[in-house]
């Protein structure tokens, strides 16, 4: 074990650990002049821990305790109610590359004792997700890619007004409809969704969320996406598109993006921009075209690429 900023035990090979009541009030008496009240971290992580079970807990009970890092461990089962000491200011919990199929915070939380400020469950083998916020949620990160996801998971949102980063890419995710994201989700500025299955964007799928700046849709299968797909993104700030089937662009897909700085719809299939439909974003610096083979340019009965770019006042970049 190391002492410093937090607790690590890295020896490789730990596969069981006792976290009882017991166990760890001998911690803090041997600790607790090193420790004081500084708030410290507990790293399990790159042992071989097979499991979380709730007599465990006691370890969680002290309000002195600001992360926990289970990750790279071969955790395939977490037993209800093993965080449900946890106390108001608890910054990270990361269960990263482990081997948990399943995850529902109904069980393995209480739900208003939740005060985890990010958490990590990526690089699992989740097929099933349920996530539930109380409206005092202060989590601001939540990172769930590279699992086995076929939909969005099942979130239970209240108005959730702390949560700014949400990751679910690498996933095989197929379908973002007007409904998946239903909850008020009024200050996240990021969304990942890379590198999925997604074929279809619904109409209003991203309405609730106003304050988004980065969306992430690259290396999905979209071959069209539908006028009103991007409604309600007045914010947005980087739009990726790269790497679909996408062959043509409407003239008023991107009409609410007014504050648009980056738009890649590189290496996609396009053959046709219509005219002016870049004409809304007059704040775009960088436009990626580049990787459509067959993309011209020289629309319909204009011949000319002038309509196309019609309106990118502050165009810095355009690569094709």
């Amino acid at each position: 074990a190391k002492l410093g900023s937090g607790l690590k035990f890295d020896t490789g090979r730990l596969s069981g650990v006792n976290l009882s009541d017991e166990a760890v009030e001998r911690w803090r008496r041997v600790l607790g002049d090193a420790l004081g009240s500084v708030a410290y971290g507990l790293d399990l992580s790159r042992n071989c821990l097979s499991a979380v079970r709730a007599s465990y807990a006691g370890a969680f009970f002290s309000p002195e305790l600001n992360w926990l890092d289970l990750s790279r461990n071969r955790i395939e089962w977490i037993e209800p109610d093993s965080f449900g000491h946890i106390f108001a200011g608890f910054g990270r919990l990361d269960l990263s590359h482990n081997r948990l199929r399943v995850f529902d915070s109904f069980e393995l939380f209480r739900l208003d004792m939740v005060f985890f400020q990010s958490v990590s469950l990526s690089g699992n083998r989740l097929q099933s997700v349920s996530i539930a916020f109380s409206s005092q949620s202060s989590l601001k990160e939540l990172l769930v890619a590279n699992n086995s996801l076929t939909a969005v998971p099942a979130w239970y949102w209240n108005t959730v007004l702390s949560l700014g980063q949400l990751d679910l890419s690498s996933n095989s995710i197929q379908v973002i409809g007007h409904d998946t994201f239903s909850g008020m989700l009024f200050n996240l500025n990021t969304l990942l969704l890379a590198r999925n299955r997604i074929d279809r964007v619904e109409s209003g799928s991203f309405a609730r969320m106003g304050q988004l700046q980065l969306l992430d849709l690259a290396e999905n299968r979209l071959a069209s996406v539908v006028v009103g797909a991007f409604s309600g993104l007045e914010n947005l700030q980087q739009l990726n598109l790269s790497r679909n089937l996408i062959e043509f662009v409407e003239c008023e897909l991107f009409a609410e993006l007014a504050l648009l700085r980056v738009l890649d719809l590189s290496h996609n299939r396009l053959v046709r921009v219509e005219d002016n439909a870049f004409r809304a974003l007059s704040f775009l610096k960088d436009l990626l075209l580049d990787g459509n083979e067959h993309l011209s340019l020289k629309n319909n009965h204009h011949n000319s690429a002038d309509t196309a770019f019609r309106g990118l006042d502050s165009i810095v970049n355009v690569h094709i």
